[in-house]
This record gives C-alpha cells, sequence and structure tokens, in this order.
C-alpha cells in the first residue's frame, strides 16, 4: 500500500467551495450538506496564537468525538449553521471510517501548522485556515472556516486528509474488513 494514499474525509457543510482535487491517488469519502444563511460580516482577523488555538480545539474535539463515538459536544462547539446542517448521527456517519480505522489525531494535533496560503477573512465574514500539521507518524491535511458568533469563533466547516505510515497500516485494516464500510470512496479530494 503506497504511503501516498490517504484516508480522506471531507465534511464540506454548509456548502463551502475550499476543497481543491487532489492528486489521483487518494480515496476519499465525501459528504455536502449545503443551507441557506450568510454569516457574520465585520468580523476583526484574530491573532496567531488565537487561530493555531482554533485549530488545535477543533481536531482535539474531533478525536474526542471519534474515540467516543460520540459527537455530541462536537456539533455543540460549532457554529448554528454547522449544527442545523448536521445531525449527531450525520457526523457518526461521516466518520465512521477514521474510527473504524483507528486514525489518531491527538498524536499531531497540537502540532504548529504551516499554512499553505496566509490565514484570511473572506467577503462573508469566514475565517478560513489552509494548512498542514506535520507528522510523524502522519501528516493531516485541514481546510477549516469558522464564523464568529456571539464574538466567538465557532466552526462552520472542515476538509481533513490524513497521509502517512499509520494512515497505510488504517487503510488496510478496513480493506481487509469490508468495502461496505466506506460506501462513497471518491477518487481524490484535497484539504490543500
Amino acid at each position: 500500500m503506497s504511503l501516498v494514499r490517504s484516508i480522506c474525509c471531507v465534511a464540506l457543510l454548509m456548502g463551502v467551495n475550499a476543497v481543491v482535487p487532489a492528486a489521483p491517488t487518494a480515496r476519499a469519502a465525501e459528504l455536502s450538506v449545503s443551507i441557506g444563511g450568510a454569516s457574520s460580516s465585520g468580523a476583526v482577523m484574530p491573532g496567531k496564537s488565537e487561530v493555531i488555538q482554533l485549530i488545535h480545539m477543533a481536531l482535539v474535539s474531533l478525536d474526542h468525538a471519534n474515540r467516543t463515538g460520540n459527537y455530541t459536544v462536537f456539533r455543540q462547539m460549532a457554529s448554528p449553521h454547522f449544527q442545523d446542517a448536521n445531525s449527531v448521527e450525520q457526523l457518526g456517519a461521516v466518520f465512521k471510517a477514521w474510527r473504524l480505522a483507528g486514525i489518531n489525531l491527538s498524536a499531531i494535533a497540537l502540532r504548529e501548522p504551516l499554512f499553505q496560503r496566509p490565514p484570511g477573512i473572506d467577503p462573508q465574514g469566514l475565517l478560513n485556515l489552509v494548512g498542514v500539521l506535520p507528522g510523524p507518524p502522519d501528516q493531516v491535511k485541514f481546510s477549516l472556516s469558522f464564523m464568529q458568533v456571539d464574538n466567538e469563533w465557532q466552526l462552520y466547516a472542515l476538509s481533513l486528509v490524513t497521509a502517512g505510515p499509520a494512515t497505510a497500516n488504517a487503510r488496510k485494516r478496513l480493506d481487509g474488513k469490508s468495502k461496505a464500510l466506506m460506501p462513497n470512496l471518491l477518487p481524490g479530494a484535497d484539504a490543500g
């Protein structure tokens, strides 16, 4: 199994156009949900330490949800738009393959991110963060969007791709179990 192959979970929630097509060797489980509504405007760009804290909090919260199989807190910490678009059950289904594969975000969630483009606020007021958390053992490519709700940045959308030896081993374990575990496998999706 090539180390280039990755387990990818693309949760494009709210219809944010933040995903760039990946190399044809990647495999993805994809979920797209779109709902109406605009985010707040006039948002002020947070400082570097707050940006890094947002990334860490989102990934640690997701890691806890994946480890326990309970996405209630992860969902409640996100923006109202994210909550409206995603039930706890939907989030459990989206990340089922990650749980079964044993993807461990805690090993790299607190590393210093390498941004692929400068963090910035788009015309809709969304804070967009795109980059990589380097391994070892694996790296995580991320594209996270946050909206400001009551002067607090809350998760609006996410796209994550893991790649490396631990991911390759997890892929082997999944391939050995059942293709039915990841029915929406598609060639290529990338967080950046």
